[in-house]
């Protein structure tokens, strides 16, 4: 019975003793109830217990939700829920996202399950952003850091060739302290390389891609370390030659830094090195007056293009990234071996690429937190249940002997891994793929001498060089 049909009964009775005692009844059933209704709701779970978020629901076994850490009966009463939650917030990319759709994501939301577990009270919110441009992650971070720095995340994935960009906008915090030494030391060279900026660890990077040669071992005997060596066999070799970023990062730009070539002058400014980019060009025109520099490489963007033909067809070699090798190896692979990449001086070299974490919080207490996430994130078991099924190569010496189970393909990886550097940073990096592009492609289609057409791309360089600082000044 509510307070308002009591009110309407006694306005319909007598002042006699019987309304008051029926009055007085209603009035003790009413109060009854309201207690019984406090002492239910001390009961009921609390409505600030950690939520589990919506990407982060583990899959079963038919496909089916399955209950998280955080709905296990030990957190279901009062007594065992804190009294509000905090939300831990990345940003991230869609390919990253803790979501059944994106490689390794399930594992990804059963690792941030098991954090939350851990940690009553505080829930992991992943917030998808675009990776690049405008609107991506780095462009969103610096203009929310300049109007609303409450609304920055706490932490963020980022591309390891933009961490120097972020770096510059004073984003990011360090990280040596609060990972501690057990991580940091057991980081491979280049990752170490390409988190650091000033002495300073500013980004980990937990997944790389890696690129290198591989060859049909029924047409070639031995893989070639030398250009020199590549014309001696007289083989066809099937690389990206067109004006394409993958071009430059897969193919072009491992030649010119073997042979000490530099994208940054020393005052840091873009910058390239005109006899080198010539020295490279030569060897393109050499091998494609030869016949062994497949044309076929023109129509192709990157080294992920070229896997699929060097499959499909009798090639003798082609370079290829880790990602595409490590989702075939153990499949059709039969005459299919690996090598470092040739170059000019007979010196091996890779590049990495990848993306990798970066600390935005400035507070203590959500640093620390953040710091807990990326120690459970970055231990060796769960670098490598991750890298297993994205077939990215995790970062941590001790992961990676967990996560490549062919003995001869690791023993080839740590070796590879001790002459890999990192992909250049931003800006320098973008400016050279726009000026070495078209050099690459004139040259492969016999329009410019190397010469000529490493003149043109230094001159482009120095261009953008000039229009970025003007732009700076603006």
């Amino acid at each position: 019975m509510s307070a308002h049909q009591g009110e309407g009964s006694g306005k319909q009775a007598s002042a006699s003793a019987s309304w008051r005692d029926a009055l007085c009844w209603c009035l003790s059933v009413l109060f009854a109830g309201l207690m019984l209704a406090a002492a239910c709701a001390r009961a009921v779970p609390s409505t600030s217990e950690p939520a589990q978020p919506a990407s982060a629901t583990p899959a079963g076994p038919e496909g089916n939700a399955t209950p998280g850490p955080a709905h296990t009966p030990q957190h279901s009463t009062a007594t065992a829920s804190p009294p509000f939650t905090r939300t831990l917030t990345i940003w991230g990319p869609d390919f990253r996202a803790p979501l059944d759709e994106s490689p390794g994501g399930a594992e990804f939301r059963a690792q941030l399950q098991a954090f939350e577990a851990a940690h009553p009270g505080w829930r992991v919110e992943y917030v998808r952003k675009k990776p690049y441009g405008q609107g991506g992650i780095v462009h969103f971070l610096k203009a929310t850091h300049a109007v609303a720095p409450e609304l920055l995340p706490d932490l963020v994935l980022v591309d390891m060739s933009e961490v120097g960009l972020l770096a510059d906008a004073s984003l990011l915090q360090p990280l040596d302290s609060l990972l501690g030494p057990e991580i940091t030391s057991d980081l491979m060279g280049f990752a170490r390389e390409a988190g650091e900026v000033d002495g300073e660890l500013l980004a980990l990077q937990d997944e790389a891609e890696l690129r290198f040669l591989v060859y049909n071992s029924a047409l070639i005997a031995e893989p070639p370390s030398t250009w020199a060596e590549v014309l001696a066999t007289r083989s066809s070799y099937l690389m990206p030659i067109g004006a394409t970023e993958g071009a430059v990062r897969d193919a072009f730009l491992p030649q010119y830094l073997a042979v000490g070539g530099k994208l940054v002058d020393r005052e840091g400014q873009p910058y390239l090195d005109a006899a080198l980019v010539k020295a490279v060009l030569e060897v393109y025109q050499s091998a494609r007056e030869a016949g062994l520099l497949l044309a076929s490489g023109l129509d192709l963007k990157d080294a992920s293009d070229c896997w699929p033909v060097y499959l499909a067809s009798r090639v003798a070699m082609t370079n290829v990234s880790s990602w595409d090798y490590g989702r075939e190896r153990t499949s059709r692979l039969t005459t299919t071996r690996v090598g470092p990449l040739p170059t000019l001086s007979g010196n091996p070299i890779s590049v990495s690429s990848g993306w990798g974490w970066a600390l935005i919080s400035t507070r203590t207490e959500r640093q620390k937190v953040a710091a807990e996430l990326l120690q459970a994130l970055l231990r060796p078991e769960a670098m490598a249940a991750r890298c297993r099924l994205t077939y990215q190569l995790p970062t941590r010496r001790s992961a990676l002997r967990l996560a490549i189970g062919d003995p001869a393909y690791l023993e080839f990886l740590e070796r590879l891994i001790e002459v890999t550097i990192p992909q250049p940073r931003e800006p320098a990096y973008g400016l050279a793929v726009k000026a070495l592009g078209p050099a690459i492609e004139s040259v492969a289609r016999g329009e410019l001498t190397p010469e000529a057409a490493a003149a043109r791309a230094v001159e482009a360089m120095r261009a953008a060089r000039q229009e970025l600082a003007s732009g700076s000044q603006s």
